[in-house]
């Protein structure tokens, strides 16, 4: 499975295979500093039904769950974490530059079939301030398993005897009953925002913030400030000329 293909809602929907209470969660979190590059972090929590029904066959998470693509795409992959409760949790990140480089990532993540098929980030540097903005949206309602695009995948299905329309269908189901995303945004200068997906729905993201440029509002006051001074001091050197001229016309006639 290569790194364009690996949203980790599809991996870990493996997870729900046969147990149908099964809950996963995915949190998308991107944080944008203030020169616009970042770090983009996904989190993807599996219950203790889905982590006992992925490891059924004797596999532990890490062997059932493989993200070695993922690591040679640049990507950093945590380790799985495992709760008291029995549930499990997992975290990959990757780091970007500049705000044009999110979006890429999250396609490469998200793939064909992906429930996050737009998220883009913004830096607008003006005058006085600099806006940040991360739109998209979630898809909840058109997003697919990917396994029936997944031709190698199909091809060793079908070797073992599975029935991969039935099974794209089954998990289908569970993805719409069973998985829930959050995104949230961390902007420079406002609080982190949550946007929850709605299920069987789209959800439109968008996030924005606006932080002025304090020493560059200073130096343009200062600016102004001598710029005026500077016109003050020229204007009272006219008069004081106009007003010796007349000084010496009125002294001329005099004499």
């Amino acid at each position: 499975m290569s790194a364009r293909r690996v949203w980790l809602v599809a991996l870990v929907l493996g997870l729900a295979l046969v147990a149908s209470a099964c809950k996963v969660s995915t949190t998308v979190g991107v944080t944008m500093r203030s020169d616009g590059s970042g770090v983009l972090r996904v989190r993807t929590t599996a219950d203790a039904e889905a982590v006992q029904a992925a490891e059924s066959g004797g596999q532990k998470l890490e062997q059932a769950v493989r993200l070695t693509d993922l690591t040679q795409a640049g990507w950093t992959v945590g380790a799985w974490a495992r709760a008291q409760d029995g549930s499990a949790s997992i975290v990959v990140a990757h780091r970007f530059a500049a705000p044009s480089e999110l979006a890429p990532l999250v396609a490469q993540l998200n793939g064909d079939a992906g429930p996050l098929p737009v998220l883009a980030a913004r830096r607008d540097q003006g005058l006085l301030a600099t806006d940040y903005a991360v739109t998209g949206r979630a898809d909840l309602e058109h997003v697919a398993t990917g396994v029936l695009a997944d031709t190698e995948l199909g091809q060793r299905l079908a070797a073992q005897g599975v029935d991969v329309a039935a099974l794209d269908q089954q998990l289908l189901s569970q993805l719409h009953s069973s998985y829930s995303l959050e995104i949230t945004v961390r902007l420079p200068g406002s609080e982190p925002v949550r946007v929850q997906a709605q299920p069987g729905k789209v959800t439109k993201v968008r996030v924005d913030s606006s932080v002025r440029d304090t020493n560059r509002m200073l130096f343009l006051v200062a600016a102004a400030g001598f710029a005026l001074l500077a016109v003050v001091v020229g204007l009272g050197g006219r008069r004081r000329r106009r007003r010796g001229r007349r000084t010496r016309g009125r002294s001329d006639r005099a004499s």
